[in-house]
């Protein structure tokens, strides 16, 4: 694209510049169904890849590209900065040394402060030429096609990093749905699902309905049974024969053990590891992990073990009036997690923030020096746009999930789980880019990992099936995908029930919500308890 072209963009109307994003989007997904029917698979997998990123870019809207001219000059913040320390870099040698001393040195929140200012303005600046060079990038045809027939670098090395590994990327149309499958020493395959988009959306709102059911009374077998037709329906089409048969391998003994999902449209609300075969769930015979792209997933593997690792843990459970009752059980559940000089139950060594102590401020002062961030407290994924998702925080405040980009130290973290949020219920319209501009917003900001909620759950069986997760992570012998199998499994298997659990109060909804009913008999195998939380990004 010309600069000239570039110019006459930005002298568009902010609703013709939007148009013309979405346009971009709508052209490579018609780009990739074309060439997936051409059978140039290889150029397909790499605009799906160009497709995931346009897509984050289009939904949120303030950071969508924005290129100027001129050089960038320092704000008065970052002025004073650089004549009292000499550099952004001395600086930076200041506010370490002052994290790291104990305690920390009288002047940690002013510089904190400095830091959030500077930053700031740094982050407007950057955004124009971060921009500009991923435009020259996608322009560049040496970077775009492999003549060599070679799926992606970035792809190669997410499958290499960890053995027996199948990568699923899926573009839904309107009259189809495509899979293409890459896995190690393999090329690229491609599958045809004669399944329109309308058919498919009526199944996904089918699935979350009867999972509704779930949260307003006792499931029984009779329920299951209904959820599984629907679950056995999808697992057809995510999961066609002659796919399975791929994962498979040609004697039939399972060559792949972890499945990594690139979901698209409504795909992105179905938890891949309640897909039912007739027989068993996903979980039971492959960990599962999605990603937002091969290109935005870290693959560095990480260290968990509690005597190197450590939690931040921080909650809500004091009511937020008018809609937001209280969740009585986030203290047991932080305690479960964190293990302190006056707690010593927990899991990971760490840091608790309740209530009051959990504000955007404190939340910023205490990231530094921990792995893993966990949040159990209110907040929702809405598609709507992304200023609307949003994490409360225990001072009853709103964290725009779009506000993310403000907290720094995020880099260090291999692991951000939100316990308690969850996202809005599929429609006829939706697409579940929420979900993905959800762990963006975290990923961006250097984090490895994210796990969510794809609807609200259970508290007893959230809560455990969490501690599970942490004890499993916490021997270092699994991987996350692992980990959370795992947990899964042992609820699914009825190896943990209620009784393994502390008294809990009832289930607790928003204001003016019908009364939910709390499973009674601790039967937490429907996977209405175990199947929501998903696993975005770094799987290892």
């Amino acid at each position: 694209m010309s600069e000239s072209i570039r110019e006459g963009i930005r002298k568009l109307p902010r609703e013709s510049q939007e148009s013309y994003a979405q346009s971009v989007a709508y052209t490579y997904r018609n780009l990739a169904d074309l060439l997936l029917a051409k059978g140039r698979i290889l150029e397909a997998q790499q605009v799906l890849e160009l497709l995931k990123v346009q897509e984050l870019k289009d939904f949120d809207r303030t950071t969508r590209a924005n290129i100027a001219n001129g050089q960038v000059a320092l704000d008065p913040t970052e002025r004073g900065i650089v004549e009292k320390y000499g550099s952004f870099i001395a600086f930076g040698q200041t506010l370490r040394q002052c994290q790291e001393s104990k305690p920390q040195c009288a002047e940690y929140d002013r510089l904190l402060s400095l830091r959030k200012e500077a930053q700031a303005e740094y982050d407007r600046a950057v955004k124009t030429f971060e921009a500009a060079i991923k435009t020259r990038e996608k322009e560049d045809k040496k970077n775009f096609l492999d003549p060599q027939n070679r799926f992606s670098g970035k792809v190669q090395e997410l499958l290499e990093t960890q053995p027996d590994t199948a990568l699923i990327y899926s573009l839904v149309t309107d009259d189809k749905l495509w899979l293409v499958l890459a896995s190690k020493g393999e090329t690229l395959r491609q599958f045809e699902v004669k399944v329109s988009q309308a058919e498919l959306n009526r199944a996904v709102v089918k699935f979350h309905q009867l999972m509704e059911q779930c949260e307003r009374r006792s499931c029984g077998a009779s329920d299951t049974a209904a959820l599984n037709a629907v679950s056995q329906q999808l697992y057809g089409w995510l999961l066609p024969k002659p796919l399975q048969q791929e994962l498979q391998g040609k004697n039939g003994q399972g060559k792949i053990k972890h499945l990594i999902f690139a979901p698209d449209r409504i795909t992105r609300y179905i938890p891949m590891s309640a897909l039912f075969d007739g027989n068993q769930y996903l979980i039971e015979n492959y960990t599962v992990a999605t990603i937002v792209s091969a290109e935005y997933t870290n693959t560095d593997k990480p260290n968990y073990d509690p005597k190197q690792a450590s939690v931040l843990a921080v909650g809500l459970s004091n009511a937020v009036p008018p809609s937001f009752p209280p969740l009585d059980n986030v203290p047991l559940e932080l305690e479960a997690i964190v293990r302190t000089k006056s707690a010593t139950a927990g899991i990971y060594p760490g840091l608790e923030l309740l209530n009051q102590q959990f504000d955007f401020s404190s939340l910023q002062k205490h990231l530094f020096g921990h792995t893993i961030l966990h949040i159990a407290t209110h907040g929702a994924f809405v598609r709507e746009q992304a200023d609307a998702s949003y994490i409360l925080l225990g001072n009853g405040q709103k964290l725009p999930i779009s506000q993310i980009k403000n907290l720094n130290d995020l880099g260090k973290l291999q692991l951000v789980v939100l316990s308690a949020c969850q996202t809005a219920l599929a429609d006829w319209g939706a697409d579940g880019i929420e979900i993905s501009n959800v762990s963006f917003s975290f990923m961006e900001r250097g984090v490895k990992a994210v796990i969510a909620s794809l609807w609200q759950v259970n508290d007893r069986s959230t809560s455990l099936l969490i501690q599970q997760f942490y004890k499993n992570l916490a021997t270092g012998k699994l991987t996350k995908a692992e980990a959370l199998q795992q947990a899964q499994l042992s609820l699914l298997r009825h190896q943990v029930t209620a009784k393994d659990a502390p008294s809990r109060s009832p289930i607790l909804i928003p204001k003016g919500s019908p009364q939910k009913h709390q499973n009674s008999n601790g039967d937490f195998s429907h996977p209405y308890y175990w199947a929501p939380f998903i696993l975005i990004g770094n799987s290892l």
